[in-house]
C-alpha cells in the first residue's frame, strides 16, 4: 500500500523506522528547509555543534552506542568539512549515514554557477570526493527518493559503512507517493548460503586438531563477540582478538587467549594451528605484527560481514551469527 508523504518527512520517517533518535549537524542556507522539519518531528532531537567535524564525530560516537548516527551538513564547504570524521567512519566500520542539504535540483540540472560549489557549474566533485569513504553517494530526486533512501539505509546497516544522501534545497516540502510499511532493516535472506558455508566450517573443523579462531574489530562492530564466544565454547575452540580488537573479550574465559600479537600463549597457538578462522580480519601490518603472522600458509576460513571464504570456494550473503550457530562436528 502507498501514501503520499513529503520527502523530507518520509526521509525522517525511514530514519526512525531504523532506530534514530537524534542528528547532528550545522545549519545552513541549503539544509534549513528539512531542518525545519527535523525541528518539527517530536521523535527526533536535534543536536548542533560548532563545526561540521565535530558534529560527524559526535554522530559517529552515537552510532558507537548502538542508535543510528545522523549527520546534517550543508553543500560544498560544509560537506567537505566533515570529510575526515566521514573517513574515519569508514574505517572503523560504523553505520554513519551523511544528510547534506544541496542547490536547487534546477540549479545542478542547469549548471548553474551558484555559492559552496566551485562555481564551475558541475555537482558531481562532492560525490566524487566521498565516493572513497562512503558506501554509497547519491542525490534524491521525486522520481527516485524512496528506492535512493532505503537503499542508503540499509546499505549503511549491512555493510557497516558510511553513506550519503544529498537533498535539494527544493525538495523536502515536495509530496510524493510513499510505501506505508515500515523499512525492516533485517539483512537479506542468506539462509542457503549460510547453510553452505556452516558446511564446509563444519567439515574444516572436524579435520583439524588444533584450530584457532581470530577476532578482528570490525566483527565486534557488528555485535557478534556473544555468537563467537557460544561457537568456541560449544566446539572447545580457543579464540584471540587483534590489537585492534583490545579488551572487548571477557579476559577470564577459560578459551580466550589474549591478545594477537602480544599474547605468548595467542602466538604459540597461532604457530601450531592447523586450522584458523578469523572474523572480519583485515590483513594490516598492525593486525598481523608488521605482516610477520602468516595466515596463508594452512587452512583458513574467513568470515566476513557479506561471505565467507575457504580456499577457492566463496559463499556470499551469509550471516556469520548464523554460520557459526549452524556449524556441527561429529
Amino acid at each position: 500500500m502507498s501514501t503520499h508523504q513529503r520527502i523530507g518527512e518520509f526521509l525522517l520517517r525511514r530514519l526512525r523506522d531504523i532506530g534514530t533518535t537524534h542528528v547532528f549537524g550545522v545549519p545552513g542556507d541549503y539544509n534549513m528547509s528539512f531542518l525545519e522539519q527535523i525541528e518539527a518531528d517530536p521523535d527526533l532531537s536535534w543536536v548542533g555543534t560548532c563545526n561540521e567535524l565535530n558534529a560527524a564525530y559526535a554522530a559517529d560516537g552515537h552510532a558507537r552506542g548502538g542508535r543510528p548516527g545522523v549527520l546534517l551538513t550543508t553543500y560544498g564547504v560544509g560537506c567537505l568539512s566533515a570529510l575526515n570524521g566521514v573517513a574515519g567512519a569508514y574505517c572503523e566500520h560504523i553505520p554513519l549515514i551523511h544528510l547534506s542539504g544541496s542547490p536547487p535540483l534546477h540549479a545542478t540540472r542547469d549548471g548553474l554557477r551558484l555559492h559552496h560549489s566551485l562555481l564551475d557549474g558541475g555537482y558531481r566533485n562532492v560525490h566524487r570526493a566521498f565516493a572513497e569513504f562512503t558506501a554509497y553517494t547519491e542525490t534524491i530526486t521525486p522520481h527516485t527518493a524512496v528506492e535512493v533512501i532505503d537503499h542508503a539505509l540499509l546499505t549503511a546497516l549491512r555493510t557497516r559503512r558510511p553513506v550519503r544522501l544529498e537533498l535539494p534545497s527544493d525538495l523536502s516540502h515536495v509530496e510524493i507517493a510513499v510505501p506505508t510499511e515500515p523499512l525492516d532493516p533485517g539483512t537479506p535472506d542468506g539462509s542457503t548460503a549460510s547453510e553452505e558455508a556452516a558446511a564446509v566450517l563444519s567439515e574444516a573443523l572436524a579435520g583439524a586438531r588444533t584450530p584457532l579462531l581470530v577476532i578482528d574489530l570490525p566483527a565486534v562492530r557488528r555485535g557478534l563477540m556473544p555468537a563467537i564466544e557460544a561457537f568456541c565454547a560449544a566446539h572447545g575452540v580457543p579464540y584471540t582478538c587483534t590489537v585492534p580488537a583490545a579488551h572487548t573479550a571477557d579476559p577470564d574465559a577459560s578459551l580466550y587467549l589474549g591478545l594477537l600479537p602480544g599474547s605468548e600463549r595467542a602466538q604459540q597457538k597461532f604457530r601450531d594451528a592447523d586450522l584458523l578462522i578469523s572474523c572480519d580480519l583485515t590483513e594490516t601490518d598492525v593486525t598481523t605484527a608488521g605482516f610477520t603472522l602468516d595466515y596463508r600458509s594452512r587452512p583458513h576460513v574467513r568470515l566476513s560481514a557479506d561471505a565467507v571464504a575457504s580456499g577457492t570456494q566463496v559463499f556470499y550473503g551469509t550471516d556469520t551469527a548464523d554460520v557459526l550457530a549452524a556449524v556441527s562436528v561429529p
